[in-house]
């Protein structure tokens, strides 16, 4: 593609020279590069991606742990309580978690 394109840019400058070797070591350079990058930018991204997927299994943990104490305390929780806990972020399950320890009533684990 690249040849084909500096052969269209030399013709319609009127220039009848054939490609130089010049830009064949050009065209290699680039695609060497393009696939460098390529390897950089997936490798960034699948860090990103096991990164994301380590939190979010931190957090499901944290959940289930926290329903199964819930449970042990209090009963079996509301189905509205299980949701909470389930859509909660990591920092708002660990508040949870300890208050869960000291909290006379399962309302009181929740408060605000």
């Amino acid at each position: 593609m690249f040849t084909k394109l500096v052969r269209q840019a030399i013709k319609a400058a009127g220039v009848t020279t054939p490609i130089p070797a010049e830009m064949q070591e050009i065209r290699t350079m680039i695609t060497t590069l393009g696939a460098t990058w390529r390897e950089e930018w997936l490798g960034v991204g699948r860090e990103e991606g096991e990164k994301k997927g380590k939190e979010e299994g931190k957090k499901e943990g944290k959940a289930e742990l926290l329903l199964r104490m819930f449970m042990r305390r209090f009963g079996t929780p509301a189905p509205e309580v299980e949701a909470r806990v389930r859509a909660a972020e990591s920092g708002q399950l660990d508040a949870w978690g300890e208050r869960l320890i000291d909290a006379p009533t399962a309302a009181d684990v929740f408060r605000a």
